[in-house]
This record gives C-alpha cells, sequence and structure tokens, in this order.
C-alpha cells in the first residue's frame, strides 16, 4: 500500500511539474509584442521593405516615378533603410526605384510583414500607395514594414 501511495504522488508531482513546463514553454513561443505578420507574398511579387527609427508619424509616398517621406509629428525617420541600404535624402527617391517600380502594379500593394509597438498601415492611392507608421508611447522605436508588389 505504501508502495502505491508512493508512486501515486510521484506520478502527480511528474504531473504537476510538467504542466508548470508546458505553461511556461507555451508562453515563450507567442510572437514577440508588436509583430503581426500577413499571408506570404504572392509569386512573381517584388517585395520591399523599410524599416526606421520612428518617434511620432511619419508617411512615405510611392509613385512610379517617386518615392519620398512626409514627416507629420514629433522627430523625422532617423536610420531608414531601403532593402537594407541606407536611405539618407528621404526627398528624393532610392536608388533604382525607377527602374524597379516601371514593372509593377503599386495600386495593388500589400503589407506582408509589420513589425513595431505601434501603426502601421499601408492606403493605395490612385498613383501607387502610401505607407504610413505612427509612434504614439514616448521615445522612438524601430519600426519594420516588408510590401509585397505584384507584377503588372
Amino acid at each position: 500500500m505504501k508502495r502505491f501511495l508512493l508512486l501515486s504522488l510521484l506520478f502527480l508531482a511528474g504531473l504537476a511539474v510538467g504542466s508548470v513546463v508546458a505553461w511556461f514553454w507555451r508562453g515563450s513561443m507567442k510572437a514577440p509584442e508588436g509583430i503581426a505578420s500577413l499571408p506570404p507574398s504572392t509569386p512573381g511579387a517584388v517585395t520591399i521593405t523599410i524599416s526606421a527609427l520612428v518617434d511620432g508619424s511619419d508617411r512615405f509616398i510611392f509613385t512610379r516615378d517617386n518615392v519620398w517621406n512626409e514627416h507629420g509629428k514629433w522627430q523625422a525617420p532617423q536610420n531608414v533603410l531601403f532593402n537594407g541600404e541606407p536611405w539618407t535624402d528621404l526627398s528624393m527617391p532610392p536608388a533604382g526605384w525607377a527602374e524597379l517600380s516601371k514593372d509593377l502594379n503599386l495600386t495593388r500593394a500589400s503589407l506582408t510583414v509589420r513589425k513595431g509597438r505601434d501603426v502601421i498601415a499601408l492606403e493605395p492611392t490612385a498613383e501607387g500607395f502610401e505607407l504610413y507608421f505612427a509612434d504614439t508611447p514616448m521615445g522612438g522605436a524601430t519600426y519594420s514594414a516588408t510590401i509585397s508588389i505584384p507584377r503588372k
């Protein structure tokens, strides 16, 4: 009888420890806060990524001929990267944009990955699309948006 009680206690202790480990492991498997993924890009589409340190609000405007930034509030974006390359003059399109965009249907662009602690949105326009970053919490944070643009 003592052996049965001992084995039952060991079994219950094992269940309790296993439940605690599973609970902690499940919590660590969740996506980090501020990251939302959407469906992957369409086959044959071009994918671009823009990342920056944002403090306030910014709008990146994409047209066939140009890409530029219109800064909203607080500080201008810093450390801006366009497909991993520094983009220092935000009033001018990144190098190679005119060549890249000529075969793309900009009005059908979609966000595939968003990384940041606040708002990242894409809105189509008559000539292309606009990418919005809005960082309302105090202090700046790093944001990244991956955009899929189908070919014509």
